[in-house]
């Protein structure tokens, strides 16, 4: 019962209708606190702050994001401690607190390095150097972006590669290096067609 108001949060989340999502997951915070699921509870937490953070209410969000956390932290659930954890930062992202941001992703990176989730590695480092590419550390960019692609690379994860080469290809349109950026975005869009990312394949042709 409680996973079907759960879904049904996650729709209205995902049609924009924010107010009715938060409603039904606030729902699922009764339910889950009955049945003593802190895993669930904590969960539920991060889902109102993504509805919140959506809203740009990133006071109220940050909030959730860090009831959610302690859960994670009290019962050892590195994998939601990490998710929350990069909540968190987009929040500082958002706000443009950069140094912030950057500080809260490498506590994640480190927690998903060490229960060796190579898809959560990857969208750390990424997220990481788009920290960097947004104060026009480049280089620095760069230097994630293509760590990220050769994790990928090693672990055959073609939603990840194709990330990476979007965002190398990014870094370097913003160089007007144009031939690089020509040839990682060919590569990204190549591969997204294959993967059917309509929405990869329009960034990738933006470059």
């Amino acid at each position: 019962y409680a996973t079907s108001i759960s879904n049904i949060g996650y729709i209205y989340n995902e049609r924009g209708s924010l107010t009715k999502a938060i409603e039904n997951f606030h729902k699922c915070l009764g339910i889950f606190e009955k049945l003593k699921d802190e895993s669930c509870f904590g969960v539920t937490y991060v889902n109102i702050g993504l509805a919140y953070s959506q809203q740009e209410e990133y006071a109220i969000a940050l909030d959730y994001y860090n009831k959610g956390l302690k859960i994670f932290e009290r019962i050892n659930d590195k994998e939601n401690l990490a998710n929350a954890i990069n909540n968190i930062a987009s929040v500082y992202y958002n706000e443009k607190d950069y140094d912030k941001a950057k500080e809260i992703l490498e506590k994640g990176l480190k927690i998903k390095q060490e229960i060796k989730d190579s898809v959560g590695i990857c969208l750390f480092i990424n997220n990481l150097g788009f920290v960097f590419f947004v104060q026009d550390k480049f280089e620095k960019a760069l230097e994630y972006f293509h760590t990220s692609l050769g994790i990928a690379e090693r672990r055959r994860q073609k939603d990840d590669i194709a990330l990476s080469l979007n965002n190398i290809a990014q870094v370097y349109r913003k160089q007007k290096k144009y031939d690089k950026a020509l040839i990682y975005s060919l590569k990204a869009m190549e591969l997204s067609k294959e993967l059917g990312y309509p929405e990869k394949i329009r960034n990738a042709a933006k470059t």
